[in-house]
């Protein structure tokens, strides 16, 4: 399905949005459509990471 140098890929895109939304959470006036946005950022990327993470255990389970 995906080889180990995608999921890495995707690892890495995870962790450059969602830390970089959660940093950006802090620096943005509360209550702001920039810090709305980055909350959004901030929950894609750890998405994005929980996603690889249930990928590979799946694979790994059938392998």
């Amino acid at each position: 399905m995906f080889d180990s140098e995608t999921l890495r890929g995707f690892i890495s895109l995870g962790g450059f949005v969602g830390i970089g939304g959660f940093i950006l959470i802090f620096l943005q006036p509360p209550g702001s459509a920039e810090q709305i946005l980055s909350i959004c950022s901030a929950l894609m990327g750890a998405g994005l990471i929980g996603a690889v993470i249930l990928v590979t255990r799946l694979r790994r389970g059938r392998g």
